[in-house]
This record gives structure tokens, C-alpha cells and sequence, in this order.
């Protein structure tokens, strides 16, 4: 014990002893933590969750529309003078 107060590591096996010396080797359990349920089941749990509704989407034009070809402004207009 000594040793590890001076030196300030230790090992795995050693931390072990000196757990089960002073008694306390039974709160090891609480380092380690309780394994969480897997991603499936946490689905499972959740069951079916209502999904927000999405607004209103603009359809895109379909691709065999017939499309005016691109004109300038001031051919629009007609003739400026």
C-alpha cells in the first residue's frame, strides 16, 4: 500500500489486492457501468412515435415538359427605341 501511495500507480492486479485487503472489493461492481439495452430494443421500447407533419412541397416540373427557351429582357419587351 505504501508503495502505491508513493509511487501513485499500480496495477490492475495489484489495485485488485489491495481492494480485497481493505475489504472493499465488492465496490468494484459500482465502476463499472449497467449495460444499456441495444439499438434494437431501445425501437422496441419506444414503439411507433408519431412523426411531425411536413409542409406543403413544391414539385419540380416533370422532365419531358416542354420548357420556352431562354430569352433575353429586352427580347421579351420587343424593340427598345
Amino acid at each position: 500500500m505504501e508503495r502505491v501511495e508513493r509511487n501513485g500507480t499500480t496495477t490492475l492486479l495489484n489495485f485488485v489486492r489491495i481492494l480485497r485487503a481493505l475489504g472493499l472489493l465488492e465496490t468494484l461492481d459500482h465502476l463499472i457501468p449497467s449495460p444499456a439495452p441495444s439499438p434494437m430494443a431501445q425501437l422496441a421500447l419506444a414503439g411507433r412515435t408519431r412523426k411531425r407533419a411536413s409542409g406543403t412541397r413544391v414539385r419540380a416540373a416533370p422532365a419531358h415538359a416542354e420548357r420556352a427557351e431562354w430569352q433575353w429582357r429586352d427580347q421579351l419587351d420587343g424593340p427598345s427605341v
